[in-house]
């Protein structure tokens, strides 16, 4: 006799091929959301950095005087328009954060630069002509001790002053 169907080993067999193929789908798919968020954050880490270097630059090339506080913040006088801070903030989220305050001393303006979680910011001032030196690095994960310089921006302070002093235009 014939019999029209599946029997019920078939269709346990077909359930578990699925369920397999199902797990490892699943596995894969939450293993690119893992890799496309850590991009991201990369992403987003290099255009802050970008925007930081071009920031820091211009405020330096515009201060007439620099200072270090013990904290590590940098402190740069501007002929006009007052004094602008640089700091590294650490907490829930590891940044850089840069304050211009006028000198009118209203407003206060605030921006902020995201780093990675491993990421450490320094400012140095150097005498060798007025330099001031940012460097971020962070950590290589799963290696201790080791660190990479994910970027370095060395200005020379007062520089449009010198510049046009050197062209014999007023500065």
């Amino acid at each position: 006799m014939r019999r029209n169907g599946i029997s019920l080993i078939e269709t346990m067999i077909a359930v578990s091929a699925s369920s397999l193929i199902f797990l490892l789908s699943i596995g894969v798919l939450h293993q690119a959301m893992r890799l496309s968020s850590k991009a991201k954050n990369r992403t987003d880490f290099h255009q802050s950095n970008t925007r930081l270097a071009k920031c820091f630059r211009d405020d330096v090339h515009q201060a007439i005087s620099q200072e270090m506080a013990d904290d590590g913040t940098l402190k740069l006088t501007l002929k006009e328009s007052g004094v602008i801070t640089y700091r590294m903030a650490s907490g829930d989220v590891t940044a850089v954060i840069r304050e211009v305050k006028k000198s009118s001393g209203e407003n206060v303006e605030q921006d902020v630069f995201r780093m990675l979680d491993t990421a450490k910011c320094e400012f140095k001032i150097e005498d060798s002509p007025d330099r001031v030196l940012l460097q971020v690095d962070s950590e290589i994960p799963g290696e201790v001790g080791f660190k990479r310089v994910e970027m370095r921006v060395s200005a020379t302070a007062n520089r449009w002053a010198r510049v046009t002093a050197r062209a014999g235009a007023k500065p």
